[in-house]
């Protein structure tokens, strides 16, 4: 299954792979393989061990560049962890039981040079920022790097 750009998909299917794209957020009923690729997106994944379901988001950019932009569109960190956590508590998981992992957040080659820090380290920043705001703690942050790195959950 391949989700289409920024939308939530719940899969309630039996154990199957799931690939998300920038923008993507999943919700699994069922055992899922659920694969990205991270350059400085960051990707979020919750599981509640008790109900045993989960899902996972792929935010590419800390938040809107634009004034017309939607801060709710799952592209942008906060609409992302927004939709993922919200899914979830559709599904009767409180944020309690929670088991949540962060990945991504590479500076590559081209990052920021002026001392400023990159899109990678700002999206981890927004990133922990949004889970403190919304009282949910991180289990797991693996992030920074210099390389792309492939997620799997």
């Amino acid at each position: 299954m391949t989700p289409g750009r920024g939308a939530v998909h719940r899969w309630s299917r039996g154990r199957r792979t799931v690939f998300l794209r920038p923008g993507d957020v999943v919700l699994a009923e069922k055992p899922a393989h659920m694969i990205t690729v991270l350059g400085s997106c960051v990707a979020l994944a919750v599981h509640s061990p008790r109900l045993r379901v989960g899902g996972m988001c792929h935010a590419v950019l800390p938040w809107v560049l634009s004034a017309d932009g939607d801060a709710a569109d799952p592209r942008f960190v906060e609409g992302a962890v927004d939709r993922l956590l919200e899914g979830l508590r559709h599904l009767g998981v409180a944020p309690s039981e929670m088991t949540i992992k962060a990945f991504g957040g590479a500076e590559g080659p081209s990052g920021a040079t002026d001392g400023r820090p990159g899109v990678g380290s700002r999206n981890v920043e927004v990133l922990r920022g949004a889970l403190e705001h919304r009282g949910v703690q991180l289990s797991c942050l693996t992030w920074g790097g210099t390389r792309d790195e492939n997620c799997t959950f």
